[in-house]
């Protein structure tokens, strides 16, 4: 637990039982309360204050006014601790030996700069750690460890690692872990890992993982992991995931995963598996799958499947399937299948069928069928089957394999000239088109059960003289249109 450090005076009193007290405060409440035992009577511990002097007890055995002098003469497992600031003649060198601690708001230096220009460490398991400048409590208990100016109740408990100035709570218990300035109760526990400046309660728990600046609950715990700057609970759980900045429950928890700067409760779960910037409850959870920038719920769950931009409750859950931008409530389930950009409810299953841009209600579901872009309730079931539907709302089924269906109750209108003004000067109807087929008498169509898809025209149940086309679905003839 780390205390604030007592006073001579409130160590001499001895009724604070909340404060620490420190060997040198010791020392010099024995030497006031017990003349005759002081610092020259201290086991295994070195004091070094620029205040003390050859009238000092225990001077140049247990007391000295710089760290070289006291160094030099440490024995092997003793313990320096430097009170106040010293200003060493050159720089030192501390043998593994020796631990060296360098209390609150006291300080090394030599002629020409810092701390850390004055010192360096025989090998990594030389012992050194400071508390830093104006702070309070804090705590530096690792090899080479040290907090920085200010703060309250830091710790750097990990070998070489340190907590920045200021800050409250901020522990760094990792090798070569760090915490940036400021924060409140954020945690750098993994080998070289660390956790940026200010932010609350964040924790890089995973080798060389880290959060950025700010944030709140943020959880980088995968090797190599990490968080952007800002944010709240986005987590980065596996190796080398990562979320971007800002952005709230977040979690890139596939291997090489991660989300983008922004959004909400996304997560992309599948390796290498992403989520663009912004969106909310976005799903990337097949390997290599991905779903673009913004959107809401949308599902990337096949390999190497994605859904584009924006967009809504749209899935991509067939393996390399893929839903375009926008669009509502959209499935590509069928293995390469997909559906294009906006639309809303369509679905594309078959094995790579697909449902052009926009349209409503439309199915794909026989492999290698599709649907023209703007359909409405065209549904292609049969295999290689195209279809175009216009805006009736009712089912338009494909009949037949490989057909090319299409319900246009205006009418097929195909434009052949037009004048200097660009307007038609020749144009041909579907009815024009059936004055140029054969034409038979119903009594003498060929039989009820030719195959499907021939075609023929009547002389008679046409309109006005006009003859009416017959197709056959293989069991009885059906006027197709007139």
């Amino acid at each position: 637990m780390n205390r604030d450090v007592a006073s001579q005076a409130e160590a001499e009193a001895g009724t604070n039982n909340e404060k620490a007290i420190t060997p040198l405060r010791m020392a010099q409440a024995i030497g006031e309360l017990a003349p005759g035992i002081g610092l020259d009577t201290l086991s295994n511990v070195l004091i070094v204050d620029p205040g003390f002097d050859e009238n000092t007890p225990g001077w140049g055995v247990t007391a000295f006014a710089n760290l070289t002098t006291a160094v030099a003469a440490a024995p092997a497992g003793h313990t320096v601790y430097v009170n106040g600031v010293t200003v060493e003649p050159g720089a030192i060198e501390i043998p593994a030996s020796v631990h060296v601690h360098v209390l609150e708001n006291s300080r090394v230096t030599t002629d020409a700069g810092s701390t850390l220009a004055a010192i360096t460490l025989a090998n990594d398991t030389a012992n050194f750690s400071a508390a830093g400048q104006n702070s309070s409590g804090n705590l530096a208990s690792g090899a080479a460890a040290g907090n920085g100016n200010g703060g309250n109740l830091n710790e750097a408990s990990g070998v070489y690692a340190g907590t920045g100035n200021g800050g409250y709570t901020n522990v760094a218990s990792g090798g070569y872990a760090g915490t940036g300035n400021g924060g409140y109760g954020n945690l750098a526990s993994g080998p070289s890992a660390g956790t940026g400046n200010g932010g609350y309660t964040n924790v890089a728990s995973g080798r060389y993982s880290g959060n950025g600046n700010g944030g709140n609950l943020n959880d980088a715990s995968g090797s190599y992991s990490g968080n952007g700057n800002g944010g709240y609970g986005n987590k980065a759980s596996v190796d080398f995931a990562g979320n971007g900045n800002g952005g709230n429950l977040n979690e890139a928890s596939g291997y090489y995963a991660g989300n983008g700067n922004g959004g909400n409760e996304n997560e992309a779960s599948g390796a290498y598996a992403g989520n663009g910037n912004g969106g909310n409850g976005n799903d990337a959870s097949g390997d290599y799958a991905g779903n673009g920038n913004g959107g809401y719920a949308n599902v990337a769950s096949g390999y190497y499947a994605g859904n584009g931009n924006g967009g809504n409750l749209n899935e991509a859950s067939g393996n390399y399937s893929g839903n375009g931008n926008g669009g509502s409530t959209n499935v590509a389930s069928g293995f390469a299948a997909g559906n294009g950009n906006g639309g809303s409810t369509n679905v594309a299953s078959g094995f790579a069928a697909g449902n052009g841009n926009g349209g409503y209600q439309n199915d794909a579901t026989g492999d290698y069928s599709g649907t023209v872009s703007g359909s409405r309730r065209a549904k292609m079931t049969h295999y290689g089957t195209k279809g175009s539907s216009d805006s009736a709302d009712l089912d338009f089924p494909s009949i037949v394999d490989d057909e090319f269906a299409i319900r246009a109750r205006g009418g097929l209108r195909v434009v052949t000239a037009i004048d200097g003004s660009g307007n038609p000067s020749a144009t041909h109807k579907m009815t024009d088109m059936l004055y140029q087929m054969p034409v038979v008498a119903v009594a003498i169509l060929p039989a009820a059960n030719t195959a499907a898809g021939s075609m023929a025209a009547t002389s008679d149940g046409g309109t006005a003289g006009i003859p009416a086309l017959m197709y056959s679905n293989g069991s009885a003839w059906v006027v197709a249109a007139e």
